[in-house]
């Protein structure tokens, strides 16, 4: 069995590689954040763009329909 001399990683090549460490780890949760919040950009975006397009859709059908009421009231008018 070998004999432990006393002879280990350095203190200073501990706190170095601790150091390195939470910078990787620290790097990674700013990658993912961004990831996400891009994700959350493109999502809020597609959504926001099908509304407006639903919308204006339904500015199309809402203006034919609102003609054709007034059209309406104005053969009820004549009418009378």
């Amino acid at each position: 069995m070998k004999e432990d001399n006393g002879e280990g990683l350095s203190p200073r090549a501990v706190v170095i590689g601790i150091i390195l460490s939470v910078g990787a780890f620290v790097v990674l949760c700013i990658c993912v954040y961004l990831a996400t919040a891009q994700i959350r950009t493109t999502r809020r975006y597609k959504r926001e763009k099908e509304l407006a397009a639903s919308q204006d859709h339904a500015r199309g059908q809402g203006q034919g329909q609102g003609q054709d009421i007034e059209a309406n009231k104005h053969e009820d008018d004549v009418l009378r």
